[in-house]
């Protein structure tokens, strides 16, 4: 079967959007009268089956089954395209007991590893285009996070924070939101208050297509290439954290407050294109194209005070 080289490893290639069929050989050294082949499709880390479907067969001698099995685009729409899957292939009989003569079912099987696609997958990461920094907040207000507020007193006189603030693309969002704000106080001393603050900014890959074109010269991704970017692959990249920390002085009734802004880089972004399908929905072939996203890059954090 035709491998192609995706994300740096070879992989077994077929198309989302098509049925697919899966031509099957058997070796047997006598033919088979009545049987089935039972084909599954299966989640490859937890085993779940998603799709099941049964072929009758019959008189199945040494070399090509007669009967593909198949499965229909149309039902092939319950599985994420641009995600791997194992295709589990058994071939079952009745036969007889060597010892007891009874009636027992046999079976082969065979099982491969492919990855479902769409037009376009995503494959790598080149090099960033340019930096562009996020700093006009009537302009990128949604990219503005005001993370943490609070107040001086008689016996708080200073505050200091070890922060953590995440980057997190969640594919199936239309708007971004922010990540609910963890404070930890670890210790307090005199009038000094120390501990972690963690939160972030959960973004919709949407929302930053439309960025793209506000901040570069590049156009937002068409649809087919945007869609290659929401498969758990791309996710992984995408996610970025950054720490720092920092200290608050104040005196009685002082109110500061903490706020998160990125610079966002241009990435350079390496998509793979489905060129040449064959009849059973298996891709042969594949093209290169490169397209620009952005991506946080710095994260910078702004104490205020009144």
């Amino acid at each position: 079967m035709n491998s192609l080289l995706l994300q740096g490893r070879s992989r077994i290639l077929y198309h989302g959007d098509r049925d697919l069929s899966f031509p099957l050989e058997v070796e047997t050294p006598r033919s088979i009268k009545k049987g089935f082949i039972q084909l599954l499709i299966k989640n490859p880390t937890t085993l779940e089956v998603l799709i099941e479907r049964r072929f009758p067969v019959d008189n199945v001698t040494f070399g090509i089954i007669n009967i593909v099995p198949k499965i229909t685009a149309e039902q092939l729409k319950i599985l994420k395209k641009n995600e791997d899957y194992l295709v589990c292939a058994t071939l079952v009989w009745q036969g007889k007991s060597k010892q007891t003569k009874a009636k027992i079912k046999l079976g082969s099987s065979m099982t491969q590893l492919i990855t479902l696609i769409d037009e376009y997958y995503f494959d790598s990461i080149q090099g960033t285009a340019e930096v562009v920094s996020l700093n006009n907040v009537d302009k990128f207000r949604s990219y503005w996070h005001k993370v943490w507020q609070g107040s001086f007193s008689k016996s708080l006189r200073r505050i200091t924070f070890d922060c953590k603030y995440y980057y997190i693309l969640e594919p199936e969002r239309n708007n971004h939101a922010r990540m609910q704000t963890l404070v930890k106080i670890d210790e307090t001393k005199g009038k000094r208050q120390t501990g972690k603050l963690k939160t972030g900014l959960i973004c919709s890959p949407y929302i930053l297509n439309q960025l793209l074109g506000n901040i570069s010269n590049y156009s937002p991704l068409e649809s087919a290439q945007l869609t290659a970017l929401l498969s758990s692959e791309f996710k992984e990249y995408f996610h970025y954290a950054a720490r720092t920390q920092i200290e608050f002085k104040g005196d009685i009734g002082d109110t500061v407050a903490l706020w998160v802004y990125p610079e966002m880089k241009i990435q350079n972004i390496v998509l793979k294109k489905a060129e040449k399908i064959n009849e059973n929905g298996h891709i042969l072939e594949l093209s290169e194209e490169i397209v620009n996203f952005p991506m946080p890059g710095v994260v910078h954090f702004i104490g205020t005070s009144t």
